[in-house]
């Protein structure tokens, strides 16, 4: 007779938004497409490597998503003052 079967394990889904100052091109998993902020995705909840390049600069950060709720990455390139946080 075979093992009972494991419960299926179901990953919800939350909202991933990176603003940025005063511009800049957004990287989310490694992947650009394009992206420039601010962007907004709904995506499956973990954690998230946020890249944002601005000109010759770029600025990393993890986002942790949870499952219905909302992770803001925000980025500023002013000079001498160069920042990300992801809350």
């Amino acid at each position: 007779m075979p093992p009972p079967a494991l419960p299926a394990v179901v990953v919800g889904t939350g909202t991933l938004k990176v603003s940025v100052r005063p511009w800049g091109r957004v990287a989310i998993g490694g992947v650009t497409k394009g992206q420039e902020a601010p962007v907004l995705r709904t995506v499956p909840a973990g954690p998230y490597p946020v890249t944002v390049y601005y000109q010759d600069k770029q600025l990393r950060a993890t986002a942790s998503v949870k499952s219905g709720g909302q992770t803001l990455c925000k980025a500023s390139f002013t000079p001498g003052k160069e920042s990300i946080s992801c809350r």
